[in-house]
């Protein structure tokens, strides 16, 4: 999944570069020293097949590669939607 991670990135962006979908998810895990908690966003365009849970599971997968002490974490929110206005 491509990500863009700030604001001013992704409106400097032509809207035809960016993703269909608009995505954020959040995970936390309890570590021996507190809690991990990481956040990712960007912009993806999904196959047609896809579900809302494939997006899910997508961008849990690229977070955890990212930040493996997330591995197995609780999802805190998760939200894709139409990147449009």
């Amino acid at each position: 999944m491509s990500q863009t991670n700030t604001a001013a990135t992704q409106s400097s962006r032509r809207a035809a570069e960016q993703g269909t979908h608009f995505y954020v998810l959040t995970l936390q895990k309890p570590t021996q020293n507190g809690m991990a908690t990481g956040t990712t966003s960007g912009t993806h365009t999904p196959p047609a097949h896809w579900t809302v849970q494939d997006f899910l599971a997508a961008a849990r997968a690229d977070l955890e590669h990212s930040q493996p002490e997330l591995r197995g974490g609780v999802v805190v929110h998760f939200d894709v939607r139409p990147n449009q206005l």
